[in-house]
């Protein structure tokens, strides 16, 4: 799996949905007479405060979605979201403050505001739980490399969890997204609809492929745990105990194969290759533990010739295809 270009297209994504949320002035709403006759002076203050500190907000969504293209793949993905939080806070601060005075058409643009502030402070979450499971899914990929398969495994699954957790956090997002007031928001901020919900679809197919990625890998890491100890008990002869380890290995890997081939129609075109590339490789695995059991069991029996020509086609199906870390 190319984990630069994923991030770039994530990147570009959720920063398109934070531009997009958030992208105009603090828009006051004072110089015209109109304004002046239909709105309270002492609320406004506060409206505009509320407005500037939404439009710090969006800068700050839009700067933490950029540190996903800028992660290292070693170190994981560092998100922050303690300035956002603050600017959300005062916005919420300010928006309280104005309401205590505001007019009715002020009001409408509270109620919208305070809709954004739901929205952004969502999105800052999805971000944050978005990289945890990243960082530990890099984790993952790290074990893997170095054959610690157990390890692997253990940590696979938990980036799964917390991958399926920002899925949850992002349908949340959508729904919220979808509830923003937008004509009223353009009063307060310029909310440009179709580029969220652009971003936002983009974001929807990328995530369910990483959930994926590390579920298919986690398989895949539980059936060489079983591959190596299958392996190791055939050099011992211990051929029914070898031939038991083998069949466990093919069921975890024909697990991850059906994972990864599931995802081949729906997956973005930025990561068909690496879905298709793994699909290959589970498969590969899947049939080589099928010939090895069957090697065991020849073996068991004293079939020679059959052990060999087993043997011979386990190491074939094995060789088939590879998987770049």
């Amino acid at each position: 799996m190319d984990r630069r270009e994923y991030l770039a297209t994530a990147a570009s994504a959720a920063s398109a949905v934070a531009i997009a949320g958030c992208s105009g002035g603090s828009g006051s709403g004072d110089g015209t007479t109109t304004a002046e006759t239909t709105t309270s002076a002492d609320a406004q203050q506060h409206l505009s405060a509320a407005g500037e500190a939404l439009r710090k907000a969006g800068e700050e969504l839009s700067a933490q979605s950029d540190r996903l293209e800028e992660a290292d793949m070693t170190d994981g993905v560092d998100v922050r979201t303690e300035s956002l939080d603050g600017y959300l806070d005062t916005a919420a601060s300010e928006l309280d403050a104005a309401e205590e005075s505001a007019t009715d058409p002020q009001r409408e643009r509270i109620a919208a505001a305070r809709g954004y502030v739901s929205f952004a402070r969502k999105f800052g979450e999805f971000l944050d739980v978005f990289a945890e499971g990243y960082t530990r899914l890099g984790t993952g990929l790290t074990y893997f490399k170095s054959k610690r398969f157990e390890d692997a495994a253990g940590k696979l699954e938990t980036a799964r969890k917390t991958i399926s957790r920002a899925e949850d956090v992002l349908a949340v997002l959508r729904d919220r997204a979808e509830k923003l007031d937008t004509d009223t928001l353009s009063e307060l901020e310029r909310v440009d609809v179709e580029s969220m919900q652009t971003g936002l679809a983009t974001l929807d197919e990328l995530v369910p492929v990483l959930t994926a990625f590390a579920d298919g890998l986690r398989d895949v890491s539980l059936g060489m745990v079983d591959f190596k100890a299958a392996n190791a008990k055939l050099g011992n002869d211990e051929f029914e105990t070898s031939e038991r380890r083998f069949a466990a290995a093919k069921d975890h890997f024909a697990s991850g194969y059906q994972t990864f081939k599931k995802q081949e129609e729906s997956a973005p075109a930025s990561v068909e290759s690496s879905v298709v590339q793994l699909t290959c490789y589970a498969k590969a695995l899947r049939d080589a533990s099928e010939h090895f059991a069957a090697t065991a069991e020849a073996l068991a029996n004293g079939n020679n010739e059959r052990a060999k020509s087993e043997a011979e086609k386990g190491k074939q199906a094995a060789n088939r295809c590879s998987f770049d870390v």
